[in-house]
């Protein structure tokens, strides 16, 4: 794992490294739960009634079933660590430049983006490298910001001083605001502890970005109607990587929407503002589904019809202009699911668009 050159490619497999282990923690707690000798408590079934695991464990979303409370704390309960997460961790952070303070798209590069750095500011926050996550956030805030408000891919080193790469890709967007959430939740965890004022300040700064950004994306990367759409993610007619940055968008949006805190009116806000975009995003991409067999074909673009890649005409002319259909990507199928995923998020805790 430690060997790959990409940074964006060891932070992103960190943090499915991290939610591996949070799954697997889930399913012991759980288990230990239902080994515990039965207990007569008025008004629960006794444990012979209980549902066996693999039931149990498919219906954690749902309300009233055993063990629910537990699984839903465990995201900041202290946990074992996983070692080869542990050593992946390790060989990120000893990726930080000495000089600028943030990781290189790749080992021996003069290019330091937010692909590299926001999904590591998110691991880092999660793991309890605040200060880190927190120096990571601020040279994206101090640097990559457009004036716009969204967030722009990285700084190239010239010889001639330092050029930004302007281009607003939808899954930086949605990295940083990841990030951003798990530092603001830190600090409020810290401030509870502490009573320390200048954590709640800490908090309240990001807020705010997280506010502005939100903001930000359903002016200028989503459609009036809260459709996110970025036509610059993907080449017209390409699947591929970009394929996926909405679904990533996605994903952090539904993380605001369902976890900010909502003590302040721009926390409110931007709860709002997201859970519109997933959820109107959701709606239009279901809507603009194909279906095969009765399973679903997503769009590339979520504002547009999904095309079937494997209807051709007769003859080689036709057959080579087959990969020129983005929807036989997997990143397209599977940024549709993360939407999806997203949706029935935020629609469970409450929102409705």
């Amino acid at each position: 794992m430690t060997r790959n050159r990409y940074y964006d490619d060891k932070a992103w497999l960190a943090l499915a490294l991290g939610r591996v282990g949070e799954e697997n923690q889930a399913r012991r707690e759980v288990l230990a739960d239902l080994e515990k000798p039965t207990v007569k408590t008025a008004g629960l079934p006794p444990q012979s009634k209980l549902p066996k695991l693999p039931k149990l464990l498919r219906g954690l979303g749902k309300p009233g079933l055993p063990g629910l409370s537990k699984v839903t704390r465990l995201w900041r309960r202290p946990k074992t660590r996983f070692r080869p997460l542990e050593e992946l961790e390790f060989n990120i952070l000893a990726g930080l430049d000495n000089v600028i303070g943030v990781l290189p798209w790749r080992t021996d590069e003069n290019f330091f983006n937010v692909p590299a750095n926001g999904p590591a500011a998110i691991m880092m926050a999660r793991s309890g490298r605040l200060d880190k996550a927190r120096e990571v956030m601020g040279w994206i805030f101090d640097n990559v910001m457009a004036d716009n408000g969204l967030v722009q891919d990285g700084i190239r080193l010239h010889a001639d001083g330092p050029r930004t790469t302007d281009i607003s890709y939808t899954y930086n967007q949605g990295t940083v605001l990841g990030a951003a959430l798990e530092i603001a939740i830190a600090l409020e965890n810290q401030e509870a502890g502490n009573a320390d004022e200048a954590s709640g300040d800490a908090q309240m700064f990001y807020i705010a970005r997280i506010h502005d950004l939100v903001r930000a994306v359903a002016k200028h990367l989503a459609t009036p109607a809260g459709v996110i759409d970025n036509q610059r993610d993907c080449a017209p007619n390409k699947g591929g990587d970009g394929a996926l940055f909405q679904g990533i968008l996605a994903r952090y949006l539904a993380d605001v929407a369902v976890r900010l805190p909502d003590a302040t009116a721009a926390g409110r806000a931007a709860k709002k503002e997201a859970a519109r975009l997933v959820l109107a995003s959701a709606a239009a991409m279901w809507n603009n589904r194909l279906e095969v067999d009765g399973l679903p074909v997503f769009p590339v673009r979520w504002v547009e019809g999904a095309r079937l890649p494997h209807i051709y005409g007769g003859g080689g002319a036709s057959i080579s202009k087959a990969p020129e259909i983005p929807e036989r990507d997997l990143s397209v199928q599977l940024s549709g699911w993360m939407l999806l995923e997203a949706a029935a998020r935020v629609a469970q805790s409450g929102h409705t668009g």
